[in-house]
């Protein structure tokens, strides 16, 4: 059994150009976006191994971290004058999942395939505008182990 506390940065950039045909060298519009956050998260896992060699595993880990932001002014004493703070809401959250077979030999070298699913959704608003990225990613794997 196994019990896990961390956390998980994720950051993801995107960047959309509009142009006015198929044969145009330049865009006519460019928009890029960049959305980041920092996500505690807590996990646990199984492993079971029917012999010392041959391990099967399933673990999952999630997170989720909110916190909103009113609109206020502080006096800036580089300025001297009030500035205004802007009003911030952000969520994120993940989700993954892992399960799979390792087999090592003689404790050293060995090779794991297994099958992960990943979730995330990360939401900043403000008063401007509103980013949000939702997406999933999920496959087999596949790799080896080298460990001393």
């Amino acid at each position: 059994l196994d019990l896990s506390a961390g956390g998980r940065y994720v950051m993801w950039r995107s960047e959309l150009e509009r142009r006015s045909s198929l044969l145009a060298t330049t865009p006519d519009a460019v928009e890029k976006d960049r959305l980041e956050a920092f996500i505690p998260s807590i996990g646990v896992g199984l492993a079971l191994r029917p012999f010392d060699a041959l391990e099967l595993f399933a673990r999952a880990r999630v997170g989720a971290l909110s916190y909103e932001r009113d609109e206020e002014y502080r006096w800036d004493d580089d300025d001297d004058k009030w500035r205004k703070i802007d009003r911030v809401e952000r969520d994120s959250e993940f989700l993954e999942l892992d399960a799979g077979v390792s087999l090592i030999l003689g404790d050293t070298i060995g090779v794991i395939v297994g099958y992960r699913y990943t979730s995330y959704e990360l939401e900043r608003l403000v008063d401007e505008r509103d980013i949000r990225y939702e997406g999933e990613a999920h496959g087999p794997y596949i790799g080896a182990i080298l460990q001393f």
